[in-house]
């Protein structure tokens, strides 16, 4: 059977919920989703920054319906019930629904180093706001019978990384919580799949890279930590995202998709 290859991955009356989506990888899925067809909803604690690139989306789409910023706080029931709500609300006519749990944190040290308080503060973030959202979106997605989830998880939920106890903890519980959630609702047309990016090229790396010492040092250690020599850039991220997302994905459930530049194939980053 012939397929037309322009409608490959096609988002079309899909409403995606986004979150940490003012920025970086968020930011890149919102976009690379929007331009797929999908009514995004940009969720972000950053309302001048959520706002901005909402209306640069709907600018590009030429639509004021192709995305829309909700201020959400992942760690706050209140806040995921709210969006969850505006979600519903303002997507009628959506035949499908899609979750990106992007939003994260983390906080280089060890189990010594770093405590308790830390562990839980990352855990509230990375963990407790993926399980909130898939919460209180997958009795929607049930109705309608179909439902994508993508977690944006870490390498570092695959493999252990030197000094990041607390953030490597909380990844590898995004991969569980990945493949629990693609066990019991596969059979009811809900996929769930994590993405596991080595280091990114976002704002935050940029920033780190003018703080330092050296910033030319710097960007070159960041760059070893990837075997091609480069980090990797938030569209490749998005450009995954965008496919697990659609129709073409319908049997693809509960996996891990390393962009890391064979990190876990066995390179040895240098940083």
């Amino acid at each position: 059977m012939q397929h037309d290859s322009s409608q490959f991955f096609s988002l079309a009356g899909t409403a995606v919920l986004v979150t940490g989506a003012a920025r970086g990888i968020g930011r890149a899925i919102a976009s690379r989703c929007a331009q797929a067809g999908a009514s995004v909803f940009l969720g972000d604690l950053d309302e001048n920054e959520g706002e901005k690139v909402a209306d640069e989306i709907r600018r590009l789409a030429g639509s004021d319906s192709a995305a829309a910023f909700l201020r959400l706080d992942v760690t706050s029931p209140e806040s995921c019930d709210a969006a969850v709500l505006a979600v519903m609300e303002k997507s009628n006519g959506a035949t499908r629904l899609a979750l990106v749990n992007n939003a994260g944190i983390g906080k280089a040290g060890t189990v010594v180093s770093l405590g308790a308080a830390e562990l839980e503060r990352e855990w509230r973030v990375n963990v407790l706001g993926a399980w909130q959202l898939a919460e209180r979106i997958i009795p929607h997605m049930l109705e309608l019978g179909n439902g994508r989830i993508v977690n944006i998880a870490s390498i570092g939920g695959v493999v252990g990384i030197p000094e990041r106890a607390a953030y490597c903890t909380t990844k590898f519980a995004v991969v569980g919580l990945t493949k629990s959630i693609a066990l019991d609702f596969g059979a009811r047309g809900i996929t769930c799949n994590a993405i596991c990016p080595a280091r990114v090229l976002t704002g935050m790396a940029e920033a780190r890279i003018e703080e330092a010492a050296d910033p030319e040092a710097a960007r070159k250690l960041m760059n070893a930590t990837q075997i091609a020599g480069r980090m990797v850039d938030p569209d490749e991220v998005a450009a995954l995202a965008q496919y697990l997302l659609s129709t073409e994905a319908a049997m693809v459930n509960g996996s891990t998709y390393n962009i890391d530049s064979a990190w876990s194939a066995g390179h040895t980053p240098t940083a």
